[in-house]
């Protein structure tokens, strides 16, 4: 049987379900993802608000992997990465001091959020759907799933079902694989608030970012200093795990007031006598940010029943580990369909 019949359904369009979609498709599956958002790529995105733009989910990434490289240099070579050489600083207790990490960091541009359109070109992605449920198929044939979204609409019939949501969010939908299911629900993930900030002029600091080694924030960045930005002058402050943690059911409105007095507090310690007026101000509490634990399992997948999970979760929590956690489910689907073609049980 062609390869073109087998029907593969992803959930979820962040990095992890979009790397997969693409090696599947490339290989002649017919992939399609369907993910709860406005727009592919997951945390890599964009925020408008007041004429500012922020990217507050990632903020960079690193690429260590050749396989991760080989696609970094493409994205170069395409116009939609660039290297980001922030004025780097470290904050410290007693003390903050500029950085002397010689890390190359990588940002899309004009944003985050191309990042997710480039990988999703040629791609089925369908957009503002919920994914509810995952039951096995009742119809004839050789498709083995029914999806349906949070509605009980039926969204189509799959040989084939990935989960590149959160751990908390896959488990739920996995458990026709309840061996697997319950590997991944048992996978901790940490929260990060973030809280975006606009302010009326420049700050008159000579930083652009900094990682907090203390205190309620974890990193602060000076969104317009990354190439090719657009709007005023925009600060993206992230909070530490612990603070996330212990604060996550916490009123935005309080969140903000505080996150904004810290970095106010860091700021003066740079050089900022006074903090100019603020023209936009918003927190977003990302729930499950990154694995709280370090894991690089890959992907996990039954080849018997065709179910199977992906994320930056399986790899370390970053851009790259996401990407290649992707690519690495795709490889165990094509591996475990490469012989006669799976007849339903």
């Amino acid at each position: 049987m062609a390869k073109t019949s087998h029907r593969v359904a992803i959930v979820g369009a962040g990095l992890a379900g979009l790397a997969a979609g693409r090696r599947l498709r490339d290989s002649g599956w017919d992939v399609t993802v369907f993910d709860k958002g406005r727009g592919p790529g997951g945390r890599s995105s964009l925020r408008r608000r007041d004429g500012f733009e922020f990217d507050h989910g990632a903020q960079y990434f690193t690429a260590r992997s050749a396989q991760f490289l080989g696609l970094v240099e493409k994205w170069l070579d395409d116009g939609i990465v660039d290297h980001w050489n922030p004025r780097l600083w470290v904050f410290e207790q007693q003390s903050c001091s500029p950085s002397d990490s010689s890390t190359k960091r990588y940002v899309g541009v004009p944003a985050m959020n191309v990042l997710g359109r480039s990988l999703s070109e040629g791609l089925d992605v369908r957009q503002a759907i919920r994914v509810g449920a995952i039951t096995a198929s009742s119809t004839t044939g050789n498709a083995r799933w029914s999806v349906s979204d949070d509605e009980q609409r039926l969204l189509g019939h799959f040989d084939t079902v990935l989960v590149t949501a959160p751990p908390a969010q896959a488990a739920p939908l996995l458990q026709p694989a309840k061996g697997l299911a319950s590997e991944i629900g048992a996978t901790p993930m940490v929260p990060c608030w973030a809280v975006l900030v606009g302010f009326d002029s420049a700050l008159d600091v000579e930083l652009d970012a900094a990682f907090v080694n203390h205190g309620p924030i974890r990193w602060i960045a000076r969104n317009t200093s990354k190439p090719l930005r657009s709007g005023g002058e925009a600060w993206v402050i992230h909070a530490s795990d612990v603070w996330s943690i212990q604060n996550q059911e916490r009123q935005r409105d309080a969140v903000v007031e505080l996150l904004c007095r810290e970095l106010e507090r860091l700021m003066a310690r740079s050089g900022q006598e006074e903090i100019p007026g603020i023209k936009s101000v918003h927190a977003h509490l990302w729930r499950y940010a990154r694995p709280r634990d370090e894991c690089s399992v890959g992907c996990m997948f039954d080849d018997d029943l065709q179910l199977g999970a992906a994320g930056d979760w399986c790899m370390g929590g970053r851009i790259e580990g996401a990407y290649l956690s992707g690519c690495a489910l795709a490889e165990r689907v094509i591996a475990s369909t490469s012989g006669p073609y799976l007849a339903r049980p």
